[in-house]
């Protein structure tokens, strides 16, 4: 089942229009519970759970992410959405839970570790250990801006500037 149910025409291609968008990924979600999971639905319902989440529907991003974590539980892209998306739920404890499977799967991710020592900034306040994991990140990722932001915020905790 496609995500996209019509096709409208935007500039010289054809794009999806917003309203059909939303009305597929809506629709979709509210499909019949006696519906088998289809195995290869896992990035379907990640492509729905991101743009969930960019509209702001994070109950429903959280519904589709974690239908595709239990349909792949070894990808790290559908873990590591999971984990964004309980993280701006404030759902912190699940947020660090995921995370840290996120960074099982894929260690290199600077994304997620920045997630992952924001995570430690607010539960624990432990600075100095949020710091490793920012450091890691911009070891990964030497232009992540949100890295860097956030190993100083780190570092005016600690006292280091």
């Amino acid at each position: 089942m496609s995500v996209f149910p019509q096709q409208g025409t935007v500039g010289n291609g054809p794009f999806p229009s917003a309203s059909n968008v939303r009305t597929g990924l809506l629709r979709r979600d509210h499909r019949d519970a006696a519906e088998p999971e289809d195995e290869d639905d896992h990035g379907e319902d990640q492509a729905k759970a991101d743009a969930l989440e960019e509209m702001g529907r994070l109950d429903m991003a959280k519904r589709s992410a974690e239908r595709a974590c239990r349909l792949d539980p070894e990808n790290p892209y559908a873990n590591f959405l999971l984990g964004r998306i309980l993280y701006s739920m404030k759902k912190y404890a699940e947020a660090h839970r995921v995370m840290d499977k996120t960074l099982e799967l894929d260690p290199h991710n600077a994304e997620a570790l920045t997630i992952k020592g924001i995570l430690i900034s607010i539960t624990e306040e432990d600075y100095r250990e949020a710091l490793t994991y920012f450091d890691r990140a911009i070891d990964e990722d030497t232009e992540y801006s949100k890295a860097w932001s956030n190993r100083g915020v780190a570092l005016r905790q600690i006292g280091d500037r």
